[in-house]
């Protein structure tokens, strides 16, 4: 009877910080870090748990030490971050001063009551431990601490206690002996439970205790047949529960005392069988609806008036209730210590070095001698790059390293595709880098101003014929810019590449009027492609964008936009 204190929250507090004290000194890892300061013993204690936790998730912090933790801490938490993230250099008796110094802070604070009872269970358990770490010298180590902590909270319970006189009384069979009552309510009464059968807590066997008649599991038997039968004497009525589950060594078989009243049919008694089971029904799956209300509106226009951009729209093609929950309500993803590069970051990294490395030959006709002269740098803004997008980040060692290699290995890939490029006789003439851009796009039916804008990564000359890039590190193929119906390309996910690529073209067009261009991507995955050209498939193949591409993509986009916010049509969930 009784709750197990190690089920408490506080009794595994000390379970999870004997686990990371276990491990070698010096730092700690951030999910050590973040298991400890946002477990309710400590969030209890600290004032600044929570912050310090932004903190590190902000600097994209893998290993902290106690310095930096009190650092970014406030200053009243400072005495708790010691006891906790002190070299406890793997000493009996630091662990057990600094654990019975937690449990002193932890008094002073408001507790309920269940929390005050674990607080006092628990003083009680280290006071036992510290005698017995003063009087025998085996005790001496933090392993030591950690088993005998386990096995102390492991029998320890905390008691139910009520008003004896008063309402729902809870009690074991052995304390319902003299005592009767007009209704019971008795659970388990399972065979293997009531009664419990065979057990091994004795080391002496069944033959000598018959040889010698000590008392075996039939005696024990016969005095929970004595107890259950005396309960039922006097009842008027008597619920009896079993669990008809199987599951491991339970067998979901009722007791033998059910059986048995069943098979006696006493005159008085008057059974009645009830099955209780959860019903068990398959719904169908129904997609999220949202209603476009006259807040969402102005949200919209909102959006509308900084400018929508390719990514964005392509969310709303994927699926409308992402782009109402990421754009509309600004709901962004969880922050997460970035303890291996993401693919995003990666992606950043690769951009970001290519506007560095390429920025002095903007307006220059690319030679092979510059792009060589480009070899040496690769190195050092790669990890210039790394150091700015992946804060706090170790990439000496493990994966990082290897994302780190990868990285250099995409762009000097790169390099070597332009050089062969050059070496084949084509003119490329660089003319912007992650230019940003924008537009207005009149809609028809809307009544506020709406803008497109994004940031094109590379616009150039390619023997005269102006190309507008597109880079992707992830892998691209040539089928996914093939657009056969204009309605298509804002209906279907499929078509997104050619989607951004099209938006590119068109808020270029309004810098510098295309006549005839190239519109495409070069994935680092799929180098060996080379440029992927949008291509627009009707009875032949066209891979030129020209104004009449562009006012047929721009009929789609208004009427995306236009989708977007008319206040008819809600946001539907699809089917991703």
């Amino acid at each position: 009877m009784g709750v197990a204190l190690k089920t408490m929250p506080f009794a595994t507090f000390f379970e999870i910080l004997f686990t990371v004290k276990a491990k070698p000194a010096g730092s700690y890892y951030y999910k050590d870090v973040q298991s400890i300061l946002s477990h309710p013993f400590i969030s209890n204690l600290m004032v600044s748990a929570g912050a310090t936790l932004a903190q590190i998730k902000k600097e994209n912090i893998t290993h902290s030490t106690q310095g930096y933790l009190q650092s970014i801490s406030d200053p009243k938490d400072h005495e708790i971050l010691q006891l906790l993230f002190q070299d406890w250099g793997l000493d009996s008796g630091v662990a057990i001063t600094s654990c019975n110094k937690l449990l002193e802070l932890a008094t002073s604070r408001n507790l309920s009551s269940i929390e005050e009872v674990s607080v006092s269970y628990l003083q009680e358990i280290f006071l036992k431990i510290a005698a017995l770490n003063d009087s025998y010298s085996y005790v001496t180590t933090l392993k030591t601490v950690q088993q005998l902590y386990r096995e102390l909270i492991a029998n320890t319970t905390l008691d139910f206690k009520g008003e004896a006189y008063q309402g729902l009384q809870i009690m074991g069979v052995l304390e319902s002996r003299v005592l009767d009552f007009k209704n019971v309510i008795m659970t388990s009464v399972n065979e293997g439970t009531l009664p419990s059968g065979k057990s091994n807590t004795s080391f002496i066997t069944y033959d000598l205790k018959k040889q010698y008649n000590l008392p075996s599991f039939t005696e024990k038997d016969a005095i929970y047949t004595y107890h259950f039968t005396h309960l039922l004497q006097r009842v008027e009525t008597a619920t009896l529960l079993y669990n008809t589950h199987t599951e491991g060594l339970n067998t979901g078989e009722k007791s033998r005392f059910l059986l048995q009243l069943e098979v006696a049919k006493v005159a008085n008694h008057t059974i009645t069988h009830t099955t209780v089971s959860p019903t068990i029904s398959m719904g169908q799956k129904t997609m999220a609806r949202i209603e476009k209300t006259p807040k969402i509106l102005e949200r919209l226009q909102e959006i509308a008036s900084k400018g929508f951009s390719p990514s964005s729209l392509t969310s709303y093609i994927r699926n409308p209730i992402d782009f109402y929950f990421q754009k509309v309500l600004k709901i962004q993803e969880h922050q997460q210590v970035e303890e291996t590069v993401a693919a995003n970051t990666l992606g950043t990294i690769v951009h970001d070095t290519l506007e560095e490395l390429y920025t002095p030959f903007v307006s220059k006709a690319l030679s092979v001698a510059a792009l060589e002269s480009i070899y040496p740098k690769i190195s050092a803004e790669i990890t210039a790059q790394f150091i700015k997008s992946f804060k706090g980040g170790d990439f000496s060692t493990g994966k990082n390293l290897l994302i780190f290699e990868v990285a250099k290995k995409y762009v000097s890939n790169f390099i070597d595709f332009e050089i062969k490029e050059v070496k084949a006789g084509n003119e490329i003439i660089i003319k912007a880098l992650e230019a940003d851009l924008g537009i207005s796009v009149e809609v028809p039916g809307l009544d506020f101003p709406v803008r497109v804008g994004g940031k094109v990564d590379r616009i150039d000359h390619y023997n005269g014929q102006m190309r507008i890039i597109d880079y992707k590190t992830g892998k691209v193929e040539q089928k996914d810019l093939v657009v056969s119906h204009w309605e298509k390309i804002r209906q279907e996910y499929s078509f997104s590449k050619a989607f951004q690529v099209l938006t590119y073209a068109l808020i270029y067009n309004d810098t510098a009027p295309i006549t005839q261009a190239f519109g495409g991507i070069i994935s680092f995955k799929n180098l060996g492609s080379g440029f992927l050209k949008f291509t627009e498939k009707t009875d032949k193949k066209d891979t030129t964008i020209t104004q009449d591409t562009l006012v047929l993509f721009k009929e789609q986009l208004v009427a995306l936009i236009q989708e977007i916010c008319d206040m008819s049509i809600d946001f539907q969930e699809k089917e991703v």
